[in-house]
C-alpha cells in the first residue's frame, strides 16, 4: 500500500519499504489499485517466498515477508478494520498467535473459471511472446480444453 496525491494505492506483491514504479489499474472513489511495473528498491523486510505458486494462486499472500512480520501485519489489519473502519472503541488488541506449522498447512484448493482476468491481454501477449490480436482466441481455446479435460476426466 502506498499513497499518490493523498489517495491510498493498493499494490499487491509489495512489502513496507519497497520503492516501486506503479501502473494504476483501477480507480475507485476513495482509493486506487495498481501493479508493480518496476522495483526501484526492494525492502529489507522482504524475504524469498517458499511456495512456487506464490503470487499466482493467492493462498499464501504474505510469504514475501518473514513469518513474524506476517503476524504483526494481520494484527494491525484487525485493529484498522475495527477501529478506523468500524469506528469501534475497543481495548488493546492482543497480537495474532503464530503456529508451529508455518508452511504446507492448507488443505483446500479452489478452481475458479470466470470472464475476469488476472493479467491484461498485453501482459499475456508479452509473457507468451504471441501477437496481441491472438490472445483472446488462445485464452478461449485454453479454457475450452481445461473444461473438456475436467468433464471427460471425471473430475466433476
Amino acid at each position: 500500500m502506498g499513497h499518490h496525491e493523498g489517495v491510498v494505492v493498493f499494490v499487491p506483491m509489495t512489502v513496507p519499504g519497497d520503492i516501486v514504479d506503479v501502473q494504476i489499474t483501477k480507480q475507485h472513489r476513495r482509493f486506487m489499485e495498481g501493479r508493480v511495473v518496476n522495483f526501484v528498491h526492494k525492502s529489507d523486510k522482504r524475504c524469498e517466498p517458499v511456495c512456487k505458486h506464490f503470487g499466482v494462486c493467492g493462498g499464501c499472500k504474505g510469504q514475501n515477508r518473514p513469518y513474524q512480520t506476517q503476524l504483526d501485519y494481520k494484527t494491525q489489519q484487525v485493529c484498522d478494520q475495527l477501529i478506523r473502519i468500524g469506528k469501534l472503541d475497543i481495548p488493546e488488541v492482543r497480537p495474532c498467535l503464530g503456529s508451529e506449522q508455518q508452511l504446507y498447512y492448507r488443505n483446500k484448493i479452489e478452481y475458479t473459471f470466470a470472464d475476469r482476468r488476472w493479467l491484461t491481454y498485453e501482459e499475456i501477449a508479452e509473457e507468451l511472446q504471441i501477437p496481441l490480436g491472438t490472445v483472446k482466441t488462445q485464452i478461449h481455446r485454453a479454457r475450452t480444453r481445461i473444461c473438456e479435460y475436467i468433464i471427460e476426466g471425471g473430475v466433476l
